[in-house]
């Protein structure tokens, strides 16, 4: 959720940033920049304080008792360990996020990249030291994850010192009150967009608890292969709103849709590749995950649900995308809270009136981004006739 939040809300600033720097208005693409930086901030000091305080509470939240088997206080006291750890890595990753997110506006996307092997590097290296060396356990891999964020932080920060503008970028300090109600404005719907964007997860879940453990097992599966393929669309998406919003800035707004076709025909040459890959070697994918053979062999159908919806998320991120690069944040927040009611529904109906079998279920997926597309199709049409 804070990820979320984050990412969120430092896109919907950069609505501004990227229609500003479209129109080579520097200045207040400096003042949208730096809202990004104050906001995390402020944000990540909330964060650390309600999860410090309502760590009990928030963690007992997710144990579940139906089963009646293990020790909840026990698994209580670890994420309570966890948990402790991690809130060192909120404010590095909120500002490594920012920063990465700021370069890629200016068309640097090398030194995000550089961050994140950083990152993933020293996540690597410390696990394996930290959990099978010392034999901390769970408190070294969350050191080990911290330590990682404060890896990324410390490449961009080194990176900032060195080679940056830091006029150019807006890292020195100068306040304009009118600019940042304005952007704020913009990013608590981006906010909340990002945030509300996780329900589907949440509820897809709840939904299927009831089929039995297997079903459960294998959603898991098909839902960590699918993280890959949701990464690779949300890159596409979440460019998308960049290059709309320049393309605003410019005053060349009827090149949205083509922008839009590229995008996807990109998405497509990327993507497709990966999921005939993933289709051909299916038990192979599978079996990395469990060497548990009856599941490999139920997970077959399942898995292929899931990776040929990526043929429907890609236009339907894009475009919803698009929609948030227009400036109109509010109105993508809407479609999202449109299109998780019209979720819900349909798993009530799977689950209550059809008892459907979880391929069934794994299809409303398919109904989530395409009304997401279709919803943001209809707007940006009527908004460029």
């Amino acid at each position: 959720l804070f990820t979320m939040c984050i990412y969120g809300g430092v896109a919907g600033a950069n609505i501004f940033a990227a229609q500003y720097i479209g129109n080579n208005d520097n200045k207040n693409a400096q003042h949208a920049i730096r809202f990004n930086f104050i906001m995390v901030t402020c944000f990540s000091a909330l964060f650390i304080a309600v999860m410090y305080l309502f760590q009990d509470k928030l963690i007992s939240a997710f144990l579940h008792i139906s089963s009646g088997k293990g020790d909840l206080q026990a698994t209580l006291q670890y994420g309570k360990e966890y948990l402790k750890i991690m809130l060192w890595q909120v404010l590095p990753f909120a500002l490594a996020t920012t920063y990465a997110m700021t370069l890629r506006l200016g068309k640097d996307s090398m030194t995000p990249m550089k961050a994140s092997f950083a990152a993933l590097f020293t996540n690597l290296i410390f696990n394996y030291l930290l959990i099978f060396k010392l034999n901390l356990g769970i408190s070294g891999a969350a050191m080990a994850s911290s330590l990682a964020e404060f890896g990324a932080f410390i490449v961009l920060l080194l990176y900032m010192w060195v080679r940056v503008d830091k006029v150019k970028y807006g890292l020195k300090v100068v306040y304009d009150g009118k600019v940042l109600i304005k952007l704020l404005r913009i990013s608590v719907w981006s906010m909340l967009h990002s945030f509300v964007s996780v329900a589907p997860w949440f509820l897809f879940f709840v939904a299927i608890e009831h089929l039995g453990r297997t079903e459960l097992a294998i959603s898991n599966i098909t839902r960590s292969v699918s993280t890959v393929f949701f990464v690779i669309v949300n890159s596409f998406a979440s460019t998308t709103g960049s290059l709309v919003s320049n393309l605003i800035g410019a005053g060349q707004g009827k090149e949205l849709f083509p922008v839009c076709h590229k995008v996807l025909r990109l998405g497509y040459a990327v993507g497709g590749p990966l999921i005939v890959m993933a289709l051909w070697g299916n038990q192979w994918v599978i079996g990395f995950y469990t060497n548990n053979d009856n599941l490999v062999r139920l997970a077959f159908y399942p898995f292929i649900v899931m990776l040929l919806n990526y043929a429907f998320a890609l236009p339907g991120y894009v475009y919803i995308n698009a929609v948030t690069g227009t400036g109109k944040t509010k109105l993508a927040f809407i479609f999202q809270l449109i299109t998780i009611l019209v979720y819900l529904i349909y798993l009530y109906l799977l689950s209550e009136c059809f008892h459907a079998s979880l391929t069934v279920y794994m299809t409303a997926e398919y109904l989530f981004v395409i009304l997401l597309g279709i919803q943001s199709i209809i707007y940006l049409k009527r908004k460029s006739n």
